[in-house]
């Protein structure tokens, strides 16, 4: 978008689409029926191993910064017992009302694929993340009262269960 300032310095301002991308799905995650969107396969493997969600995971941005119209198409995993049209029709109109106050864009097109139902149960214990907080075991042992066959099995049980190939255990007690 090229416009004029009062001092006659010419400004452009363009989106890419990524920023879309981000806007689109920030807003339709807060909308009442749609549990995710979901990408592709390398977008899903990424996901299980990062702390946090992608915003732009599953949106996919047509823009046109020249005539100031974006087209987006999403694949979403909407809320099992919600009346799909009318989340769609929430999900337009919050994504038009929400895209045009942060840019100067007019979407054009929204397109969503129903990729699945799930209720919120099921949708909660399939995507449950570990924490990573959880504590992790501590072995403790007393190196003065263990006689040398233990000694050995416990430093060869550490070395073990730290060693990227398996160890064979033996007892040498």
């Amino acid at each position: 978008m090229t416009q004029e300032n009062n001092s006659s310095v010419a400004t452009v301002l363009t989106y890419d689409d990524d920023v879309l991308a981000k806007i689109a799905g920030n807003t339709v995650r807060d909308v009442d029926g749609v549990l995710s969107l979901e990408g592709n396969l390398i977008d899903s493997v990424t996901d299980r191993f990062s702390d946090e969600t992608n915003p732009s995971t599953g949106v996919k941005v047509d823009l046109d910064n020249d005539d100031k119209e974006v087209k987006l198409a999403m694949d979403a995993v909407l809320e099992y017992g919600k009346c799909i049209p009318t989340v769609f029709n929430k999900i337009t109109t919050k994504l038009t009302q929400t895209i045009t106050e942060m840019t100067d864009l007019k979407p054009t097109e929204i397109k969503i694929h129903v990729k699945e139902l799930q209720t919120r149960d099921e949708y909660m214990k399939n995507n449950q993340k570990k924490d990573k907080s959880e504590k992790k075991k501590i072995i403790l042992f007393d190196t003065k009262r263990a006689d040398r066959g233990q000694l050995f099995n416990f430093h060869f049980y550490i070395a073990r269960t730290c060693s990227k190939r398996p160890l064979p255990m033996r007892n040498y007690e």
